[in-house]
C-alpha cells in the first residue's frame, strides 16, 4: 500500500506576507536532495501566504515522515528453500558477498609549509592544500610542481583565507587562476563567490571550515554554487557533526570533517607579533605562540605578505573513533591539518586515517597522534564520541 505523511508549518498570521507564488511553492518544495522521494504532483487548494523558511520546514517534515513510515512499513522475508525442481544457486564466496570497507578519502593542509622539500612533503595522500602565500610564491609554486611529479595521481589545491585586504586581497584573488594554470585541482574557500569563480576555471572547491557551515541548509548553498564537499565548522560538538553529516548527505554535499591537527579559532587582520608595522619582518625570522592565563600555547601562523596570522588551538585534535562513527552517516573523506609533525609522521598518520574502518584501527591512530602530542609538548582533545 501507498505510504503517506503530511507536515503542518505554523507561520505568523499577521497579514504581510504576500501569497507565495505556486511556481516558487514547487520549486521549495521539490528539493527533496539525496532522498529517494521526488516531488510527483502538487494541489495547491488555496493561495499560501507563507515565508520560504516554513514551507521549507514543510518538505523537511514530511520527508522525514515519510522515511520513518517506510522504515516502520519495511518486512524482513526470509528466502525460501529451494524446492527438488529448483536447485539452489552455488554459495557466493565471502569475499564477494561481503566486500572490504573502502578507504577513506584523504586530505592533508598545511599550515605552514616552510622550506620543506616536496620529498618530505610528500605524505601519500590524495589531496594536498596549501595556503595562498604558497601559491603565489614562486618558489612555493616549484616545489607543487615538484609534488605533483611524485604524486601525479594526487590533487593539490589552494587554501585561501578566511580575509584579505590591500594589495594583498588582489593578489589572492588571482590564485584559483595561478591553481589552474599550474595544473591544481581544487580550492578551499569559505564564500560562495569565491566557489562558483573556481568552477568557470574547472576547478574543484570545497566549502572550507571558514564558511563555518552548522547545518544541511548552508551545506546546501555552497553546493549550489558548485561546491563539492563541505567542511563541518570548528565549534561543532560530536552529535553536531554527526547531524550535519548526515543533512549535508541529504543535501547532496559530502562532509569532510577536520579529525586530526590544530584547527583555526581566529583569524586576525591586525598581526599579534609586528601589530603591521611598516617594514616589519619578525614573523619571517621566528615562529610564535600566544599564552592564555593558564600557559597554554596557541601557535600564530602569520602571513608576512598581507600582515595577518591564524590563531591555531593549543591542542591537538585527534578524533578518528569519531570517523568510525561517522562512516555509518556517509563520511568518506577526512581531513589532517600539519602544523609541526616530522615527514615520517605525516605518511604514518595519513596511512592510518585511509584505513580506519574499524575500532582497532582508531586505537592504532590515536596513539600515532598521542606520540606527536608527547614530542611537541601539548595535549590531545577528544577522542571517542561524546554527546
Amino acid at each position: 500500500p501507498p505510504v503517506c505523511a503530511a507536515a503542518v508549518e505554523e507561520a505568523p498570521r499577521d497579514g504581510g506576507l504576500p501569497a507565495l507564488d505556486p511556481a516558487r511553492l514547487r520549486e521549495q518544495l521539490a528539493r527533496t536532495g539525496a532522498t529517494p522521494f521526488r516531488l510527483a504532483a502538487l494541489d495547491i487548494r488555496a493561495a499560501a501566504a507563507l515565508p520560504v523558511s516554513a514551507v521549507n520546514a514543510l518538505r523537511r517534515e514530511g520527508l522525514e515522515r515519510l522515511e520513518a513510515a517506510l522504515r516502520a512499513s519495511f518486512r524482513r522475508t526470509r528466502p525460501q528453500p529451494a524446492g527438488p525442481e529448483t536447485p539452489s544457486a552455488p554459495p557466493i564466496p565471502v569475499s564477494a558477498a561481503v566486500p572490504a570497507a573502502a578507504p577513506f578519502r584523504v586530505a592533508v593542509e598545511y599550515w605552514r609549509p616552510g622550506e620543506e622539500s616536496a620529498d618530505a612533503l610528500a605524505c601519500g595522500a590524495d589531496e594536498y592544500r596549501f595556503p595562498a602565500a604558497f601559491w603565489l610564491s614562486p618558489d612555493g609554486r616549484e616545489r607543487i610542481r615538484a609534488l605533483q611529479r611524485l604524486e601525479p595521481d594526487a590533487v593539490v589545491a589552494a587554501l585561501l583565507p578566511a580575509a584579505a585586504r590591500g594589495e594583498f586581497a588582489l593578489r589572492v584573488a588571482e590564485v584559483p587562476r595561478l591553481v589552474a594554470e599550474a595544473g591544481g585541482g581544487c580550492v578551499v574557500a569559505g564564500g560562495p563567490g569565491t566557489v562558483a569563480r573556481a568552477a568557470t576555471l574547472g576547478l574543484r572547491a570545497v566549502a572550507g571550515p571558514d564558511a563555518n557551515l552548522w547545518n544541511r541548509e548552508a551545506a546546501a548553498v555552497f553546493r549550489e554554487a558548485g561546491a563539492d564537499a563541505a567542511v563541518p565548522s570548528v565549534e561543532l560538538t560530536s552529535a553536531e557533526m554527526a547531524r550535519f553529516c548526515r543533512g549535508a548527505a541529504a543535501e547532496g554535499i559530502p562532509a569532510e570533517p577536520v579529525v586530526y591537527g590544530r584547527q583555526r579559532l581566529m583569524h586576525a587582520e591586525l598581526c599579534p607579533v609586528g601589530h603591521n608595522r611598516p617594514g616589519c619582518s619578525l614573523c619571517r625570522r621566528h615562529d610564535y605562540v600566544l599564552r592564555d592565563r593558564t600557559n597554554a600555547a596557541f601557535p600564530a601562523v602569520c602571513n608576512p605578505d598581507g600582515c595577518s596570522a591564524s590563531i591555531l588551538n593549543a591542542a591537538l585534535l585527534s578524533i578518528p573513533r569519531e570517523a568510525v562513527a561517522l562512516r555509518a552517516e556517509g563520511v568518506r573523506r577526512l581531513s589532517l591539518l600539519f602544523l609541526d609533525e616530522t615527514a615520517e609522521e605525516r605518511r604514518e598518520l595519513v596511512a592510518l586515517h585511509r584505513r580506519l574502518t574499524d575500532v582497532e584501527a582508531a586505537d592504532r591512530a590515536r596513539a600515532a597522534a598521542s606520540a606527536v602530542a608527547r614530542r611537541v609538548g601539548i595535549r590531545l582533545t577528544r577522542g571517542a564520541p561524546r554527546d
